[in-house]
């Protein structure tokens, strides 16, 4: 049931970062990395997801402007 979650998540986090055109190579990189570390515990998937989320709102606002 965790794992399942946690799919479902990680497949949104997904179609969340392919619906934004522009992202780095090195932003893309550092959130594997992060999501790779943070599968160890479901409690840290999701505060990482949200931080992710976060984070890549953040980059696109300066992006934009």
């Amino acid at each position: 049931m965790v794992e399942s979650r946690q799919c479902h998540s990680f497949v949104y986090v997904v179609l969340y970062l392919t619906s934004i055109p522009l992202i780095d190579l090195s932003l893309w990189l550092r959130m594997a990395r992060w999501i790779s570390m943070a599968t160890v515990s479901t409690r840290y998937t999701q505060i990482s997801v949200l931080a992710l989320l976060l984070l890549i709102t953040i980059a696109n606002l300066e992006e934009t402007q």
